[in-house]
């Protein structure tokens, strides 16, 4: 007999659904979060790097490199993120704030000024 140590496991209980349309929406819900969890690792990943780099920073050197930060990531995320729907984004949105426990607007308000 083989004996191996197996990586940790979750085991919940199956749905269950009070109706059809509950299933659809859970099922929609659960494809939107798939699309945007890429996107949210991206962000706060990103969003920690810059906190890093930017603490021994005096306010003017913080702002010239959060600028040219801003273009960079426009010309990698634009595309892709407009072509995702209001839902979707509001997911993403979601999905960043439980990460980093703050609100998105006081995110972008610290950053951008």
């Amino acid at each position: 007999m083989i004996v191996a140590p197996l990586g940790e496991m979750s085991v919940s209980s199956p749905e269950v659904f009070e109706t059809e349309e509950e299933y659809k929406q859970y099922r929609r819900y659960r494809i939107y979060a798939q699309r945007a969890y890429p996107y949210a690792v991206d962000a706060i990943r990103i969003f920690r790097e810059t906190e890093y780099m930017t603490q021994s920073m005096n306010k003017k050197e913080r702002k010239r490199y959060n600028k040219r930060l801003q273009k960079e990531l426009e010309e990698k995320f634009e595309k892709p993120l407009k072509k995702m729907s209001k839902t979707q984004g509001k997911v993403l949105i979601s999905m960043i704030e439980n990460e980093l426990d703050v609100p998105v607007y006081d995110l972008i308000k610290e950053l951008r000024g």
